[in-house]
């Protein structure tokens, strides 16, 4: 069996107060007592009631008022019926009534048969809200976990699942964001490319869990030369990895690039069958514009020059940082 509900009445008559509560008992009904709208308030605060009947005419503060002050404290998921008891019957008495926040007016005396149906109906009416406002709740959860999921989609869309950092589409998606910031702000944007040195004779030789395992490593240094907040570094694919860096000059990309080389150098990864080191090392192109002024029209021309900078880094003995601009220099 469930708990047995209960009635706050309120009335500043003694006898009135007595009949309305016997009534409610009789009705099977707890009933809890309030001579008057300030113990009204008192008992509201310190318990949870089904029904409150209230009567109207009380010295301050009246029925209205008690009213007003109850709705003002409860949260949107609670609603607690309220009845107003009054021997007015005129419209304008009912109207106020509603707009102080009643939900139903009888005249006394009260019928029982009356007062029962009354309750009832407003019974009903609660279930139905209170099903929706768990509805509407589980909604809210429902939605909170769904977008909770698609945060956790779009982190792991954005990330290259081998190394851990950016991979190739969020790469894209920086670049193009990075490249319309720079033409409205009139600002440089710098991209290094870099390619470990011969990365497949690692691979023949050390195997390809190895390959991997040197990937990641890599990928963690070039994320530390990476270091503000805007910066980006990705996997471009392959052994081949890429470096963003907004509002950065040349002399600027080129102190990152060499930082990345020596990072990955201090890695001290052993690699017997390169041709230049007898440890793995990268090489890096480096290019940056200004949009605004530039010969280039869209990122993607950034990233070509970034890719033959480092097609010359090749071209000239590898580990080492090569930068495209007017006369292409390197660092070694």
């Amino acid at each position: 069996m469930g708990e047995t509900m209960k009635a706050l009445i309120v009335d500043d008559s003694p006898s009135s107060l007595a009949y309305h509560c016997a009534l409610i008992d009789s009705m099977g009904l707890e009933s809890v007592s309030a001579a008057g709208g300030r113990e009204a308030l008192e008992r509201y605060q310190e318990q949870k009631f089904d029904f409150i009947l209230l009567d109207v005419e009380m010295p301050s503060p009246d029925g209205y008022e008690v009213a007003r002050r109850i709705r003002a404290t409860e949260s949107p998921d609670e609603w607690t019926p309220i009845i107003f008891l009054t021997g007015r019957t005129d419209e304008e008495s009912l109207s106020k009534g509603i707009e102080a926040g009643g939900d139903d007016y009888l005249a006394k005396p009260v019928s029982e048969l009356v007062l029962a149906a009354k309750m009832a109906a407003l019974r009903r009416l609660n279930h139905i809200r209170s099903a929706l406002v768990t509805t509407a709740g589980q909604l809210r959860d429902t939605n909170h976990l769904l977008w909770q999921a698609n945060e956790k989609l779009k982190t792991i869309a954005a990330v290259d699942g081998l190394t851990g950092i950016a991979n190739r589409r969020r790469l894209d998606e920086m670049l193009g964001r990075e490249w319309g910031r720079a033409i409205r702000e009139h600002t440089p944007l710098s991209v290094l490319m870099a390619d470990v040195d011969f990365f497949k004779l690692y691979n023949d030789s050390y195997g390809h869990q190895a390959g991997d395992d040197c990937l990641r490593k890599i990928s963690g240094a070039l994320a530390l030369a990476a270091r503000r907040p805007g910066d980006l570094a990705a996997r471009y694919g392959g052994e081949e990895f890429a470096i963003v860096l907004p509002n950065t000059p040349l002399e600027g990309a080129r102190h990152v690039a060499q930082f990345a080389l020596e990072k990955v150098l201090s890695l001290g990864i052993p690699h017997k069958a390169s041709k230049v080191r007898d440890q793995v090392s990268i090489s890096i192109g480096v290019a940056s514009v200004c949009p605004d002024t530039a010969k280039c029209s869209c990122c993607a021309d950034l990233v070509k020059m970034a890719d033959r900078a480092l097609y010359e880094a090749k071209e000239r003995g590898r580990a080492r940082v090569v930068w495209a601009e007017s006369t292409p220099s390197e660092t070694v």
